[in-house]
């Protein structure tokens, strides 16, 4: 009897959905999507128009009649292509806006129950049920899945003002008051259609802005390309490249893969990672990354990494997940607008009811009750805080921030403690073997470097790679290292049958020597065979420029700034010194978790922020409220922080500030909206809107004008975030 099948390992579909408008219809895509069997998680963008879903043996297909049945369409999404522009309806808003406007200036000597009428009654007929269609579906979808939205107010109140004005019409009734229903429920209905699709036109509008930030880094060549593998030349696509292929990029092509350069000099265009359009020389031997704009003449390169192992790729996954995610904010907000159509409809059955027992017409009680429905906007609720969000990550990302969790971000902006690693962090992680010391006999410079660098060849830490690297300069053949593990402080592995461990020295290895290379700040690595130490290496590195600066930064804005380091408590002070950290928040000695459990005695007192590269910081990030990782540092630190650096530490100022900023306008859009509800509803229900309307423009009208403006100066605000951030000239990426 076979034994079953292992269920296949999840999978991530990133798709594109057609048919949003508002955070309702987003949770109702994600309602239908997570209903399909093998489905796991959905995450979707309004802003950006697409969901994530992760799962097993999901197909597309089964996915799409799930958001069919539910009144949307998805589909795969094709990277290889452009990003779609955004489809507005700007000839149907001329078109509406030209009706209604017609509509609403017919002459009021014209008899109300003859052509004028008529004629008001066609225009509103045309408008709502041809050109505003598409808002009736979508009440539809609304209607059929149990989630009231905007369309389905909107729907509602300009059914209700036809139906109105079809009802007088026929009845025949000759009172003045009918006749003025008449002359304002016509042109209403068709005044509601057109600035609902006005205001639409302009949101698609600002939010294709935001989608345009967003999409940069999907730069997916595939044309052919000259490759030489095997010593043979041919021609591949870049998602047939491999490591250790010579690729030749021709002049103003994009490279194809993360890579070094083969020959002579090139000039790149790095603006799709550094945010700066202008040509950047390579040398070579010297990186360069996928999707870079070949500047100048032929390119010849060979290939380091491809496909998903780029550099951009991950990049591009990074801000594919932020954009799913939902911040505290943002669903605080969606909860709250969903809300507010139950509500309106309450309350519009409320003004109906209490004018009728009131004594006011059955005519005019129904038309205010219209207004009421007209005038609410939950979509401002809606909207406040994810194209915020989407702006900042834009911008962040443009500045090289880039923004992996929006929920750490939100938080970044009410951080008053930092922590810092020093290796690879506050110091340029480039690290150069200084002086050598052997302590067994029969071992010299050479084979301590050739032991110590065979445990080190794929080794993410500065101090391993520089120890590697500098074997690798001297012409060290090394030999092989088998099943080398990390252990506390170091790396263990075997080394031609013993076993070899290069770490930190133990608490009672220090000397006269020892000390005095870490009261100048090196960094001591031990080497031991089986048990026994054979010597140590000093390894100097230096200060980044941007160090000292960052720290007085932080502490001039009243910051409690920490290093919290790895390496011996006298390297860590020489460094904290020269960085200019108080010297009682600078600790040494530290492994990892010892970093976390002093994360987490900070964080009683407050949101801490922790600044690291390498693998050792990973515990530490994953604990603190905010992990921020450098840009070039160990995958896993990547992995666990909320925010990576790509230029270093010069962009750690700027983020604070962005993540303040965005904080602000989020609150100032949430205020807009709440204020804009709490108001305009009551007037509504007041029949304030008619006594303040124009001529032209009767409460109706007016109250759809002013729920569409809503919308759109939300989204308005948020455009504010895209504004360039105040950063230092971008460090090239070498």
């Amino acid at each position: 009897m076979s034994s079953p099948a292992p269920s296949a390992e999840p999978t991530e579909l990133e798709l594109t959905v057609e048919g949003m408008t508002c955070a309702a219809c987003a949770r109702r895509v994600e309602k239908a999507l997570g209903r399909v069997e093998g489905v796991e998680s959905v995450a979707v963008d309004l802003v950006r128009e697409r969901a994530l879903v992760r799962g097993r043996n999901v197909p597309t297909a089964t996915l799409a009649v799930a958001a069919e049945q539910a009144g949307y369409r998805v589909r795969a999404r094709q990277p290889a292509t452009p990003p779609e522009r955004p489809r507005t309806t700007w000839s149907r808003t001329a078109a509406a806006l030209t009706l209604a406007a017609v509509a609403n200036a017919l002459p009021a000597t014209l008899p109300p129950s003859g052509p004028r009428a008529l004629a008001e009654l066609g225009a509103g007929l045309v408008v709502t049920l041809g050109l505003g269609s598409g808002l009736l579906r979508q009440a539809a979808r609304e209607f059929r899945g149990r989630a009231p939205g905007m369309s389905t107010l909107v729907a509602a109140g300009a059914l209700a003002s036809l139906a109105l004005h079809a009802w007088a019409l026929l009845a025949g009734v000759g009172s003045h008051h009918t006749h003025a229903a008449l002359h304002s429920e016509a042109g209403s209905a068709a005044l509601i259609v057109a600035f609902v699709l006005l205001g639409r036109g302009l949101e698609a509008h600002a939010r294709a802005r935001v989608r345009a930030a967003l999409d940069r880094l999907d730069v997916h060549p595939t044309d052919a390309l000259r490759v030489v593998r095997h010593g043979l030349e041919g021609e591949l696509r870049a998602d047939e490249l491999r490591p250790g292929d010579i690729v030749v990029v021709p002049p103003h092509g994009l490279v194809p893969a993360d890579g070094t350069v083969e020959e002579t000099t090139a000039w790149l265009d790095e603006g799709h990672l550094t945010g700066e359009a202008r040509p950047i020389e390579r040398g070579p031997g010297e990186p360069v990354f996928a999707g870079a704009v070949n500047a100048a003449r032929a390119l010849r390169m060979r290939v380091t990494a491809s496909g998903e192992a780029t550099r951009v790729a991950q990049i591009r996954s990074l801000v594919r997940r932020a954009a799913a995610e939902r911040s505290p904010m943002v669903e605080a907000a969606e909860r709250w607008s969903a809300r507010v159509v139950p509500a309106v409809m309450l309350i519009a059955l409320g003004t109906l009811i209490t004018l009728l027992a009131s004594g006011e017409e059955p005519l005019e009680a129904i038309r205010r009750a219209v207004v009421v429905l007209v005038v609410a906007c939950p979509c401002a609720l809606g909207l406040a805080t994810p194209t915020a969000i989407a702006a900042a990550l834009g911008t962040g990302l443009r500045a090289g921030i880039l923004i992996a969790r929006p929920s750490a971000f939100e938080r970044l902006a009410d951080v008053r403690t930092f922590a810092f690693d020093k290796t690879g962090t506050l110091t340029e992680g480039r690290a150069r073997p200084g002086r050598i010391v052997v302590d067994a006999d029969g071992v010299d410079d050479r084979e301590l470097l050739r032991l110590a660098a065979a445990l080190e060849t794929e080794s993410e830490h500065p101090l391993g790679r520089a120890i590697f690297e500098e074997a690798m300069r001297r012409g060290i053949v090394l030999p092989h290292a088998a099943a080398p593990e990390l252990v506390e402080g170091g790396v263990r592995g075997d080394v031609e049958g013993s076993s070899i461990e290069v770490g930190a020295l133990g608490p009672a290895e220090d000397d006269e020597a020892v000390r005095a290379a870490r009261a100048a700040g090196a960094s001591i690595v031990a080497v031991r065979r089986d048990g026994h130490r054979l010597g140590w290496i000093a390894c100097e590195d230096p200060l980044r420029e941007e160090a000292r600066s960052v720290v007085q930064a932080l502490r001039a804005r009243g910051a409690e700034v920490w290093m919290l380091s790895g390496d011996h408590a006298l390297a860590a002070a020489a460094r904290g010194r020269e960085a200019g950290f108080e010297p009682a928040l600078v600790l040494g000695g530290l492994g990892p978790e010892a970093k976390r459990e002093r994360i987490r005695a900070l964080e009683a007192q407050g949101p801490v922020a922790v600044v690291g590269d390498g693998i050792n910081d990973a515990p530490a990030l994953a604990t603190a409220s905010v992990g921020i990782a450098i840009g070039r540092g160990a995958r896993l630190a990547l992995e666990s922080a909320g925010l990576t650096l790509e230029h270093g530490l010069t962009r750690l100022v700027p983020a604070i500030d962005l993540a303040r900023r965005t904080k602000r306008v989020v609150r100032q859009n949430l205020a807009l909206a709440f204020a804009y509800n709490i108001v305009a509803i009551p007037l509504a229900a007041l029949g304030a809107l008619d006594r303040v309307a124009a001529p032209w423009l009767d409460g109706g009208g007016l109250a759809a004008l002013a729920m569409a403006s809503s919308s759109v100066f939300v989204v308005a605000s948020s455009l504010r975030l895209l504004r360039p951030l105040a950063v230092p000239e971008v460090v090239s990426l070498r």
